[in-house]
C-alpha cells in the first residue's frame, strides 16, 4: 500500500477542532477533513516535495493528522499538544509531519492561510528560514500558500507504489 486516506468527518466534529483552539481554518482544509480527514505514505512509497529554502533543497512528506483517529499518533487533538512550542505564529495549529517529527503548520489567525515547514529538530542548517528560531525551537519556513496547493504537491511527489486505501487511521 502506499496512500492510506481515512474516511470523512462531519461538521460537527470540525467544530470541535475549531472550537478547542479557537482557530479559523481554509475552507481547502476544511473541505479534506470532511473528506479524508488524514492520510499517511505507507511502505512501498515515498513523497520528497522539492523545497529551495533548506539546506539540500527538498523536504519530506509522511502524514497529515486527523480528528478522532483510531491511532493517537495521528490525530490532531495530540499532536497540537506540542503546538506551544511555536512562539513565532500567532495561532498555530499542527497538521502533519515528515518522516523525522518535523511538522507542517497552519498560523490560524489573520487571513494566513499558508502552510509552514517547523524543522523542530534542527535537520536544516544555515537556510533561508521566514521566521527564524528564537529559543531553540527550530526555524519556520513558509512553504505553500493554500492547503490546496500542498496537497495537490503532496500527491505530485509520490513516488513508489501508488495505489489508494481508504481506511480509518
Amino acid at each position: 500500500m502506499s496512500i492510506i486516506k481515512s474516511v470523512g468527518i462531519d461538521a460537527g466534529e470540525l467544530k470541535k477542532i475549531v472550537d478547542f483552539y479557537n482557530v479559523v481554518l481554509p475552507s481547502d482544509y476544511m473541505d479534506f477533513l470532511t473528506r479524508e480527514n488524514g492520510m499517511i505514505i505507507g511502505s512501498g512509497s515515498y513523497c520528497t516535495i522539492p523545497f529551495s529554502k533548506v539546506d539540500d533543497g527538498q523536504i519530506d512528506f509522511q502524514e497529515l493528522f486527523g480528528i478522532g483517529t483510531v491511532s493517537p499518533l495521528l490525530d490532531l487533538f495530540k499532536i497540537n499538544e506540542y503546538r506551544d512550542e511555536i512562539t513565532e505564529l500567532a495561532n498555530p495549529l499542527i497538521i502533519g509531519a515528515d518522516p523525522g517529527g518535523n511538522f507542517f503548520v497552519m498560523n490560524c489567525k489573520f487571513n494566513d492561510e499558508a502552510i509552514y515547514y517547523w524543522d523542530r529538530g534542527h535537520i536544516h542548517y544555515n537556510d533561508f528560514p521566514d521566521h527564524p528560531e528564537k529559543d531553540g525551537e527550530g526555524n519556520i519556513y513558509k512553504l505553500y500558500d493554500s492547503f490546496a496547493s500542498f496537497y495537490k504537491a503532496i500527491l505530485t511527489y509520490v513516488e513508489g507504489e501508488k495505489n489508494v486505501e481508504i481506511s480509518k487511521l
